[in-house]
């Protein structure tokens, strides 16, 4: 019976290194590549989110690709998988929200109404590489986790 838990143990444990995971393969895919690439919209780039994206390409070993465009095109190359980021400004109430997964606030503008909010935008279910840029992304911020 020991034998069988321990058993069950190790399994568990080599299972637990496949998790999280990225259905799509965001992680893996920069890892090959060692391309990180970058939608940016929105100008001026908030400074944090700048940091953020030296600190995810000096983690992962990655040269920068960055393209500037209108947020709805962006999002498109995101669940498409030829971006693996989008930096932009989002105000509190952003229906584009919906379509992708935001990380925490970079920096904040304004108040109210007139809120904006700089954030990283990741593509929904990439669940490790979520995790990386939430990560660096309360890092860079000085947010606590």
């Amino acid at each position: 019976m020991k034998k069988r838990i321990a058993g069950l143990l190790l399994l568990s444990l080599a299972a637990c290194d496949a998790l999280p995971r990225d259905p799509d393969r965001t992680s893996d895919r920069l890892r090959q590549s060692r391309i990180l690439h970058i939608g940016i919209n929105g100008e001026p780039v908030a400074p944090q989110a700048q940091s953020l994206v030296a600190e995810l390409a000096g983690h992962n070993g990655a040269r920068i690709s960055i393209r500037r465009a209108a947020l709805e095109p962006l999002i498109v190359d995101l669940n498409a998988g030829r971006l693996d980021l989008i930096l932009a400004p989002m105000a509190k109430d952003s229906p584009w929200k919906k379509l992708v997964a935001p990380g925490p606030a970079l920096s904040i503008e304004g108040a109210g109404k007139q809120r904006i909010e700089w954030r990283a935008l990741m593509k929904n279910g990439e669940n490790r590489w979520i995790m990386q840029v939430e990560r660096l992304s309360r890092q860079v911020s000085g947010a606590r986790s």
